[in-house]
């Protein structure tokens, strides 16, 4: 069958001639749909892009909201975890009054039943206001604790003059009291106090009022000072590199009474501390209120 033709006559405004352009049916009909055709993907494709706009504005939206609430949780984590370590530092502070008092300690496992609680840094997925509940029961336990003990201490300003309380020199605590490996022979060993280094000079100062009972020479401690605050409490101090003091002569706390040394045996410049009661030497780390907890 003989395909159909159209002629489309052009006329230009110029005085040009005509200009005729010859279309066949079948041409025309698929132009028309090829037409119609792009006109639906055009309208598809705008209703598409509609829905994708719409999604990601709503996208958008959810992950600000999602990082609010992280930064929400970051946040309540933080502070919680600040809020754990200041009740651990004063718990700590509290045992040590409560030693020096000679009152019972009160750790945490003597704290009512269903009231006892960790005090190590806490790892929290979401907000607990159970913890938070927790902590604000220990800060209460503690904050009774502490009552307690300016109740006691009120009337015991002598006692506490007397009493062992502070670092004796700045540095870093090398060796703790307890049993250790000798550093000169490997061997087991136990050590009957605190080894603090820093530089040879560093003053050292008194832990507490008290009178010198010692000063000189002793054995593997080289230049030792030791000072009596109390008919049970004593400090010594060895591995001096000078002494500042005489015996019989009353030093009150932070006063200088020696320099840190390595006279003696000793490995290096440092300064060897010693608490005793009742001539037994004992952990001095609960007599240092100006420092944190090792425990």
């Amino acid at each position: 069958m003989a395909d159909n033709f159209y002629t489309i006559i052009i006329v230009p405004h110029a005085r040009t001639s005509l200009r005729r352009l010859q279309v066949s049916a079948r041409s025309l009909k698929y132009a028309l749909i090829t037409l119609t055709v792009l006109s639906l993907v055009s309208v598809a494709l705008m209703i598409h892009y509609v829905k994708l706009y719409r999604q990601t504005r709503v996208l958008a939206t959810i992950q600000q909201e999602n990082l609010v609430l992280k930064n929400s949780l970051e946040k309540s984590q933080q502070l919680t975890q600040r809020l754990n370590r200041k009740i651990s530092i004063l718990s700590d502070l509290s045992n040590k009054l409560k030693v020096m008092a000679g009152l019972p300690t009160g750790k945490v496992n003597d704290m009512p039943p269903g009231q006892k609680l960790g005090l190590g840094g806490v790892a929290m997925d979401s907000p607990d206001p159970n913890r938070l509940s927790q902590l604000q029961m220990r800060a209460n336990f503690l904050e009774k604790s502490f009552g307690l003990l300016n109740e006691y201490f009120s009337n015991q300003q002598e006692q506490l003059s007397m009493t062992p309380s502070i670092l004796p020199t700045q540095g870093f605590i090398s060796s703790f009291f307890g049993s250790r490996r000798n550093p000169f022979t490997g061997s087991p060993d136990f050590h009957e106090g605190l080894d603090i280094t820093t530089e040879k000079g560093t003053p050292v100062l008194a832990p507490a009022d008290g009178v010198v009972v010692f000063a000189g020479v002793k054995g593997n401690y080289g230049n030792v000072l030791e000072i009596k605050h109390s008919e049970e409490l004593s400090t010594v101090f060895g591995h001096l590199d000078k002494i500042l003091a005489k015996p019989g002569q009353k030093i009150k706390r932070w006063e200088t009474v020696g320099m840190v040394g390595e006279t003696g045996r000793t490995t290096g410049p440092h300064l060897h501390y010693e608490v005793h009661v009742a001539q037994q030497p004992v952990n001095p780390l609960p007599y240092i209120l100006n420092l944190e907890s090792f425990s």
